[in-house]
C-alpha cells in the first residue's frame, strides 16, 4: 500500500466515523453496564452517595392495616398491651420499614427495565441517551429530585467510557 492509498484509506475511515460514531455507542453500552451495578447493586447516585436511607423516617408511633402490608409484620398488640386488629409499630414509619424489608434499590428497581432498555442514538460526535416511556421521564426526574443526580455518568464511568473510544478508534484506524 503506497502512502496515498493508505492516507485515502484513513480519510474514507474519518469520514465514517464522523458519520456514525461507533466507538462512542460501544462507551454508552459500558457506562450502561457500570451505572446499572452503581445504582442497582450498591445503590449509589452519581456522586457515589448512598441512596439508602438519605433520610431517616419517622419514629413516631405508627398503626397500619394489615392488609395494606406485602406481609405480616409489626405487633398485633397495642400501646396499651391490648389485642388490636391494626399492626402497631412502636418505632413508626421507620420500624414498618426494617420489618417490611423495602430497600431504595427495590423502590427505583421500577425503573430497572427502563434503563436496560435506553435509546441510545449516535449522530455524528453526539450521543443521546433516552428512557424509552414517557411515564419513565417523570420517575427519572423525581428521582434526581429526592436522591440527586442518579443516572449522570460518575467521573470513573466518564475515563472508562473515554478509554473505551480511544481503544475502538484506534482499532478501527488500525484495521
Amino acid at each position: 500500500m503506497t502512502i496515498a492509498e493508505y492516507t485515502q484509506s484513513l480519510r474514507s475511515k474519518l469520514e465514517e466515523l464522523e458519520q456514525n460514531f461507533f466507538p462512542l455507542l460501544l462507551a454508552a453500552e459500558t457506562y450502561k453496564a457500570e451505572a446499572s451495578d452503581r445504582i442497582w447493586d450498591k445503590g449509589l447516585n452519581s456522586d457515589n452517595q448512598s441512596m439508602i436511607s438519605v433520610s431517616p423516617y419517622s419514629t413516631k408511633p405508627l398503626y397500619i392495616n394489615p392488609d395494606r402490608l406485602p406481609r405480616k409484620a409489626g405487633s398485633d398488640i397495642g400501646k396499651r398491651g391490648k389485642p388490636i386488629e391494626s399492626s402497631y409499630f412502636s418505632g413508626g414509619y421507620n420500624q414498618m420499614k426494617a420489618e417490611v424489608g423495602r430497600p431504595v434499590a427495590e423502590l427505583i428497581g421500577t425503573l430497572r427495565s427502563d434503563f436496560v432498555s435506553t435509546q441510545f442514538v449516535v449522530s455524528g460526535l453526539k450521543l443521546q441517551i433516552s428512557v424509552t416511556k414517557d411515564e419513565s421521564a417523570g420517575k427519572v426526574a423525581g428521582l434526581q429530585k429526592k436522591y440527586g443526580r442518579i443516572f449522570y455518568p460518575t467521573e470513573q464511568e466518564l475515563k472508562t467510557m473515554s478509554e473505551v473510544i480511544a481503544f475502538e478508534t484506534a482499532q478501527f484506524l488500525n484495521a
